[in-house]
């Protein structure tokens, strides 16, 4: 098994926590002095990798919790009060091309009666000059 050399700007040295952090551009791009042909070598113009990234840039990343309640409804608590309010006022979110209806939760929540009164849509018009 390859080792990491003790140069090498990933490596800790001890297996503990890195002293910054590093980008995914920086670990992918850091073996480009390295030899080891068990680590991918990744050459990508800056415009093409940011082009590529573009899509990822409004992604949720943040820890939480997730219950099933039932019914498809699910509950989740979040570790971060930043994260919940960016989820509540954030969006229209979307996972496998379906759309996520998010409220906060009350009391009185029963998954089996629960009923959605309203909804977001979008309703294309073909041939509809957009400036209408």
């Amino acid at each position: 098994m390859a080792q990491a050399q003790k140069n090498d700007p990933l490596d800790d040295g001890g297996g503990g926590v890195s002293k910054g952090k590093v980008s995914f551009k920086d670990m992918t791009m850091a073996n480009k002095q390295d030899n080891n042909p068990l680590k991918p070598k990744v050459y990508l113009e800056d415009s093409i990798f940011e082009g590529s990234c573009a899509p990822w840039q409004d992604a949720l990343v943040a820890s939480f919790e997730i219950l099933d309640i039932g019914n498809g409804y699910f509950m989740v608590k979040f570790d971060n009060e930043d994260d919940q309010n960016k989820v509540i006022v954030d969006g229209p979110w979307m996972i496998f091309d379906h759309y996520l209806t998010v409220r906060t939760w009350f009391v009185d929540f029963i998954s089996l009666q629960a009923t959605i009164v309203k909804t977001m849509v979008w309703i294309q018009f073909p041939s509809l000059n957009l400036l209408y």
